[in-house]
């Protein structure tokens, strides 16, 4: 709060000294504050030799230095200014020892962080990033989330680094921000859209501190070797930014890592300054911050900032309404349509059609084999015309949320849920697919309700029908009967 009351009160005697000459200050409708000097602030942590945080220290303590010159200090706090953190999970198949324990961790030192005012978002990676969460307060749809990620495939840490740092950095100002980083630091993608420079780059523009719990990792599957990884590439991107890599050498010391990074950042030194050498936007400026004449401790804080432009602060703004999803109907699947069958699903329907592999436990061990989670549904016969020509069968799927694999995206929920259903022993094979989307406000209720799909099947077989039901973005699988009475 002091941040905040300090900063604001800086930037409107700067407006107040130049409003008789605005134009701008006629706009009654809006109120714009401009300021000409950017107010550069960073956080700082300070250790003893033994590691223990040091909160007694005060302003004439530090000095800040930009490009080399020594500035004065115009704000000091030390206080909790509201966290924004990005918790970007590793969900490559070096991690899958490891994922269940970590998951436990993090749901614990969650509790720690400020329900009115800390806000996590959470990231998973493999090749690809998935956003799981925007940033929230919900604490129910953190924990619930961060049981869903899935374990498949490499390990693209320089992605994962550059797009949860392009979310947080566009989400509100005057608050401290951060990203922890749970992998064992190998990255084994080829081509990253991203390098270390241009991720670095948009960290610092975040004005982001990054944490990297470095986990031991999978050897048996690390495959990382083959591509010259180098995990000091990480620990050099965590000290660019003020923050370290802590090492973790069992499942045991994961809670003990994240609540080591969490205390880090609650207990950090705010130092803000007006640069005596302003600089032209976009132009990189290095930083340090020393101790004077406190050689038995150390300081922490990162090393450049980008020039930005001068903020603008508008208010008077209407906020928009969110809607009353509590009182609205949760909404069904989007859309569904006829599409080729997935690469995963041919492989084991090929399976289970040689014989004598054709019943239902070899089609559920070949499911599991493929799975790296397991979706409870039900699935009821609701509605059946034998009498007509064309006999029609109508099956009702009830499918518990909380259970499937959601993507933040655009500022919506979505996921993808595929239907196959299965007749006979050497079955013709049809899929349909949904598209969910759920708005952001509200969706932990969503997590807490049941999504219902009905699927028609003509011509139905008179004996057991199969459904199997599958997420593509995260191998998520599950399977019921269902059967067609004579």
């Amino acid at each position: 709060m002091l941040f905040r009351i300090i900063f604001f009160f800086s930037l409107l005697l700067l407006h107040i000294n130049n409003a008789a000459a605005s134009p701008e200050s006629q706009n009654r409708d809006v109120a714009v504050i401009k300021a000409d000097v950017t107010l550069v602030a960073v956080d700082a942590i300070v250790r003893d030799k033994t590691g223990a945080l040091i909160d007694n220290l005060r302003a004439e303590d530090f000095a800040v230095f930009d490009n080399g010159v020594a500035q004065q200090i115009a704000l000091f706090a030390h206080e909790e200014i509201p966290l924004d953190i990005a918790l970007v999970v590793d969900g490559s198949s070096s991690e899958a020892l490891y994922i269940k324990e970590l998951q436990k961790a993090a749901l614990t030192v969650l509790q720690q962080l400020n329900p009115g005012n800390d806000r996590v978002a959470l990231f998973c990676f493999n090749r690809w990033t998935f956003q799981l969460t925007g940033l929230t307060l919900d604490r129910f749809l953190l924990e619930n989330r961060i049981g869903k990620i899935p374990i498949l495939g490499w390990t693209n840490i320089n992605d994962a680094l550059w797009e949860s740092s392009h979310y947080i950095r566009s989400k509100g100002p005057n608050r401290r921000r951060a990203i922890i980083l749970i992998s064992d630091n190998c990255p084994n993608e080829v081509f990253p859209r991203h390098g270390n420079k241009e991720t670095l780059n948009e960290i610092l523009e975040a004005g982001a501190t990054l944490y990297s719990i470095k986990t031991p990792g999978d050897n048996s599957k690390n495959t990382s070797l083959l591509f010259d990884a180098n995990p000091k590439e990480i620990a050099s991107l965590a000290a660019k930014t003020g923050g370290e890599v802590i090492n973790v050498k069992s499942a045991a010391d994961f809670q003990k890592a994240l609540n080591s990074a969490i205390m880090s950042l609650k207990h950090s030194y705010t130092l803000g300054f007006y640069p005596s050498d302003k600089g032209k936007a976009g132009s990189y400026h290095t930083l340090k911050v020393k101790l004077h004449s406190k050689s038995a401790l150390s300081v922490k804080a990162r090393t450049g900032y980008y020039v930005t432009q001068a903020p603008v602060l508008k208010s008077g703004e209407q906020t928009r309404t969110a809607r009353n999803i509590f009182s609205d109907p949760i909404p069904s699947s989007l859309d569904s349509s006829n599409i080729p069958l997935s690469p995963i699903l041919e492989s084991i329907i090929r399976d289970i059609q040689e014989p004598p592999r054709n019943d239902m436990d070899n089609l559920s061990k070949g499911l599991m084999r493929q799975a790296t989670r397991i979706i409870d549904f039900s699935a009821t016969l609701t509605n059946y015309a034998h009498s007509e020509s064309v006999p029609k069968a109508t099956i009702e799927l009830k499918i518990d949320a909380a259970n499937l694999f959601f993507r933040f995206i655009d500022g919506k929920y979505k996921g993808t849920v595929s239907a196959v259903i299965l007749q006979g022993s050497n079955p013709e094979v049809e899929e349909k697919r949904y598209e969910l989307s759920y708005p952001e406000e509200g969706f932990g209720h969503v997590l807490q309700s049941r999504i219902s799909l009905s699927i028609m099947i003509s011509s139905p077989k008179l004996e057991d029908v199969r459904i199997i039901l599958f997420q593509p973005d995260s191998n998520f699988y599950g399977i019921q009967p269902v059967r067609i009475p004579p």
